[in-house]
């Protein structure tokens, strides 16, 4: 595999970027994405979806659906729903893979205890809400990075490992800026910086990142066959969307 390093900062504007990098003769599909390795847990179909009356997460039910408010998630945005949705994606983890599902709201998140981020996304676990601006995770009031460090990521994957497999859609991240002091991030993955290790067949689908005080989306070191698809980053301090050596990816 022939890799490449990419620092991409792109504008508020809608945009359409696709890039790939393949070895020679190697086989792309019509998505500039090469076919994907099989999983042991395939996407749900209605994860890619777009939520409204008609296909509302609050009517997604089966073996492999996670209700979050089945583990004590309210949409409150004075109280910290972190553990709450932590451990809905856990059991999906656990089980093999399933689609973790939150209804309309506002979800105040916190930082996680001894991590750089809050929700910590997992392999073959695809987190969806019921739409941008309908579904809100929310940096709570008053969080401090003085007294707690950088939150790098209101969703990002686990730090040093190759997760693989996962995906966040129909959800927006608000960093509360206003309310809040220090960095935050709203959507941060990759295996380790500098490293060889990467996350893998990613999709981050219908997603808004807004008033976070660092980064709106950062795909960090390394990603594999990693999909942005019809999102926006706005009012954010730094760059809205990074693709930081992104191999095979579609933005």
């Amino acid at each position: 595999m022939l890799g490449f390093f990419l620092l991409l900062c792109l504008s508020l504007a809608p945009f359409t970027f696709k890039f790939t990098v393949a070895d020679d003769g190697a086989h792309v599909t019509v998505d500039d994405i090469k076919l994907r390795p099989e999983s042991n847990f395939s996407a749900p179909q209605e994860f890619f979806i777009l939520s409204d009356d008609s296909v509302s997460v609050n009517f997604i039910s089966g073996t492999d659906a996670y209700r979050a408010q089945d583990f004590g998630a309210v949409a409150d945005p004075t109280v910290d729903n972190r553990a709450a949705i932590q451990d809905a994606i856990d059991a999906a983890h656990a089980a093999g893979g399933g689609m973790v599902v939150l209804q309309s709201g506002t979800f105040g998140i916190s930082k996680q205890p001894g991590d750089n981020g809050a929700i910590l996304i997992k392999d073959n676990v695809f987190l969806k809400g019921n739409g941008i601006g309908k579904t809100v995770l929310r940096v709570v009031d008053g969080w401090n990075e003085d007294l707690d460090d950088k939150l790098t990521g209101i969703i990002r994957s686990p730090w040093g490992e190759a997760t693989k497999n996962y995906g966040i859609a129909d959800l927006t991240l608000d960093g509360n800026r206003e309310n809040t002091k220090g960095l935050i991030d709203g959507f941060y993955n990759g295996g380790r910086p500098g490293g060889t290790i990467a996350d893998e067949d990613v999709w981050i689908v219908r997603v808004e990142a807004r008033y976070c005080s660092g980064y709106g989306f950062e795909p960090h070191e390394r990603n594999e066959r990693l999909t942005i698809t019809d999102s926006i980053s706005h009012h954010n301090g730094l760059d809205g969307f990074v693709a930081d050596y992104i191999i095979d990816g579609v933005y």
